[in-house]
């Protein structure tokens, strides 16, 4: 089935030339798809209760967590923002078949969730160039920033409150 970001965000790049996901489909799943091939390498979904997924990003230079699968090979970890203000950060590893189509990835896992933006949805996310830092972002109340540290856990750092 075709899977359509609605109202949701696209993001590209993370392991290898140019892996692609997508975020905010209908069905509430994150996506990730190979893009040489047009096969899906790993689905994230998660109950509906977690609410739609409306942001993601890639985490940079990302190894694979041991909760993310055995065996060898890059990790896939994204962030996800959802409509609840939700922050998720969710990983699988990637078996080097699952990058040509024919594998199957590990399990997904959802690594952490934090529920800092308590004044409307998580609009953007972004992790620094480095992948120490990941920023994530909402519009409403006048704004909210928060900055977690990607190297200990994704553990909140601070949280930024726009005037309005």
């Amino acid at each position: 089935p075709v899977h359509t970001p609605r109202g949701g965000d696209v993001a590209s790049g993370g392991v290898g030339s140019g892996l692609v996901a997508t975020a905010g489909s209908v069905d509430g799943t994150v996506r990730v798809f190979d893009p040489a091939t047009g096969f899906e390498v790993v689905e994230f979904r998660l109950p509906p209760a977690a609410g739609k997924p409306c942001a993601v990003a890639w985490r940079p230079h990302a190894s694979r967590p041991a909760a993310a699968g055995a065996g060898e090979g890059p990790a896939v970890v994204v962030a996800c923002g959802f409509e609840t203000g939700a922050v998720k950060i969710l990983a699988a590893g990637l078996a080097g078949a699952a990058l040509g189509g024919e594998g199957a990835a590990a399990k997904p896992v959802l690594l952490h969730e934090y529920h800092q933006h308590t004044l409307g949805p998580c609009h953007h996310l972004e992790y620094t160039a480095d992948g120490a830092r990941l920023v994530s972002s909402s519009a409403c109340g006048g704004g909210e920033v928060v900055v977690y540290d990607a190297l200990a856990g994704h553990q909140p750092m601070a949280r930024l409150l726009g005037v309005g």
